[in-house]
This record gives structure tokens, sequence and C-alpha cells, in this order.
């Protein structure tokens, strides 16, 4: 994920390209932080990436292994 922070304070996101299988999902994370998942049900996996206004345009990436039901109290993750 590549991200841009414009003038007027908004974010851009440059580039995103999840594996198939996942959807991707932008969290509101305040104005200088941009936090994105990428999810996929089906093989219990996870990726969560931060990018921050003062560091480099492409964040840090975590990987998780998930279990339960996505988008319900259930779903939980753990970090590999």
């Amino acid at each position: 994920m590549v991200v841009s922070w414009l003038s007027d304070g908004t974010v851009r996101i440059e580039a995103a390209r999840p594996e198939a299988g996942y959807q991707m999902r932008i969290w509101n994370s305040g104005p200088d932080k941009v936090v994105v998942t990428f999810v996929n049900e089906r093989d219990k996996r996870g990726s969560l990436v931060q990018a921050t206004k003062d560091g480099p345009s492409s964040g840090k990436v975590t990987e998780y292994r998930c279990s339960g039901r996505w988008g319900t109290s259930s779903w939980n993750c753990q970090e590999v």
C-alpha cells in the first residue's frame, strides 16, 4: 500500500494490491495515521498495514492468523 497526504489534510491511497479473495477496509485513525486491513475470511488470514504522515509512503505490514466469523465478535486474530 502506498499513501500520500494532500495539503487539505486528506489522505489518498495511491496503490493497494490485495491478493485474490481479500477484502480491504480503511479505518479512521486520526490525522497523521492510516490503518488498512486486508482480510481473507475463507483462509482465516489478515494483514494490517499502517502508514504515518511523517514516515515512508508505504507502511508497516503485520500478518495475522484468524478464527471465527469475519464481521462478528467471534472474529479473533493473532499476530504470526
